[in-house]
C-alpha cells in the first residue's frame, strides 16, 4: 500500500514532463512524448500489481484474526456463571461478539485503504509542491493542518453520541431475542399488544439517538466542504497572479488543480478514518466490559497431587458366557 501510494504521487509529475513536451508544439520531441507515455504505463500496471496484492493480504489477515477475536470472545464469554446469563440477553451478547470483530475489519480497512495512503499522499504532495512551488506547498500545507485538527477536535467532541447510539442498537437486538426466545409465554399470557409496543418504544428510542448522531456527521462534512472551497479559491487566485507575470506555466496549473483533488479526497477520508476509530472501540466496549469482568465463580483446585502412580488389579477372575459355557477367563489375574 505504501508502494502504491508513492506512484500516486510520482505519476502526475510523468504527465507535467508530458505536458510540458506537448506545449512546445515541437515535433521532433515526438520519441520523448513516447516514451514518457511508456513509462507511465509500467508505473500504473505496477500500481494496480501493489494494490491487488495488499488487497489479498489484508483479506487473509483480516479474516484469520476475526476468527480468533470470535474464538477469544466467546471462550471467555461462556464461562461466566448462571447469573451472568439470566442478566443479559443471549441475542444482546450474540451481537456483542459480532459487533466486536466487525470493529477490528472496520478499523483495519481504514487504517489501511485510508490512512496509511493519506499520509504518504499528503506528506508526498505537499513535499511535490515545495520543490515546484514552496509558496503552493504551504497553502497545501495549512489547509491540510486545519482539516485534520478541525475533523479531529469535531469526532472527539461527538464520540459520547456513538457510544449512545451503539447502546441503542445493542438495546434494540435485546428486545427482539428476548420477545422471539419466549414467544411462547407472550402467546400464553396475551402479551402481544404489550410486546409490540414495548418495542415500538425501544426502535424510536434508537431512530433518534441515531438520527441525533448522524446529524452531527452531516455538520462535519458541512465544515470541511466549506474549507475545500475556501481553499481551492485562494489556491487559484493566488495562481492567476502568478499566471500573470508568467512565474507558473499552465502545465503546473493543471498539476496543482490534480493534486488539490487528490490531497482533498484523501483528507476528506481522515475523518471516515477517525469516525471508524471511534465508532470501532464504541462497538468494542461492550464485549471489552465482559472480557474485563471477572468470573463470579471460580473452580480453582487447592490441592494438586504429585508424582502419582498406580494400578488397578483384579485377580481369581472367571468370565462365562452364559448361553454355551464358554470360558473366556479362568481364574486369572486382569
Amino acid at each position: 500500500m505504501i508502494a502504491a501510494s508513492l506512484l500516486d504521487v510520482y505519476i502526475p509529475l510523468q504527465y507535467l514532463k508530458l505536458w510540458d513536451v506537448l506545449s512546445s508544439n515541437d515535433f521532433t520531441f515526438i520519441s520523448t512524448a513516447k516514451s514518457i507515455i511508456i513509462l507511465i504505463l509500467i508505473l500504473n500496471f505496477s500500481r494496480f500489481v501493489f494494490r491487488r496484492f495488499s488487497g489479498y493480504f489484508l483479506s487473509y489477515f483480516e479474516a484469520s484474526t476475526m476468527a480468533s477475536l470470535r474464538e477469544q470472545a466467546f471462550s471467555y464469554l461462556v464461562g461466566h456463571s448462571h447469573s451472568f446469563f439470566a442478566n443479559n440477553f443471549s441475542g444482546s451478547l450474540t451481537q456483542r461478539i459480532n459487533k466486536y470483530t466487525r470493529a477490528f475489519e472496520k478499523l483495519t480497512d481504514r487504517m489501511m485503504t485510508d490512512g496509511l495512503p493519506l499520509i504518504i499522499r499528503g506528506g508526498g504532495t505537499i513535499v511535490a509542491f515545495y520543490v515546484l512551488m514552496p509558496k503552493y506547498s504551504l497553502i497545501l500545507g495549512v489547509f491540510s493542518i486545519a482539516f485534520l485538527v478541525t475533523a479531529f477536535i469535531y469526532i472527539r467532541f461527538k464520540l459520547k453520541y456513538d457510544i449512545i447510539a451503539s447502546e441503542a442498537d445493542s438495546k434494540t437486538t435485546g428486545v427482539f431475542a428476548d420477545v422471539i426466545g419466549n414467544h411462547s409465554s407472550v402467546q400464553l399470557f396475551t402479551g402481544n399488544e404489550y410486546e409490540k409496543k414495548r418495542t415500538r418504544d425501544v426502535i424510536q428510542d434508537q431512530r433518534k439517538k441515531t438520527t441525533i448522531n448522524w446529524y452531527l456527521w452531516e455538520g462535519l462534512s458541512t465544515i470541511q466542504a466549506f474549507y475545500t472551497v475556501c481553499v481551492e479559491f485562494i489556491l487559484f487566485w493566488v495562481v492567476l497572479g502568478d499566471w500573470k507575470l508568467g512565474l507558473v506555466t499552465l502545465p503546473i496549473v493543471v498539476l496543482l488543480q490534480s493534486y488539490f483533488v487528490r490531497l482533498a479526497e484523501s483528507l476528506w477520508s481522515f475523518g471516515a478514518i477517525v469516525r471508524a476509530y471511534y465508532e470501532s472501540f464504541a462497538d468494542a466496549e461492550e464485549m471489552a466490559v465482559i472480557l474485563s469482568t471477572p468470573y463470579e465463580i471460580m473452580d480453582k483446585p487447592t490441592d494438586i497431587l504429585n508424582n502419582a502412580k498406580g494400578e488397578v488389579v483384579f485377580e481369581s477372575v472367571t468370565y462365562v458366557y452364559e448361553n454355551n459355557n464358554s470360558k473366556v477367563l479362568d481364574n486369572e489375574i486382569v
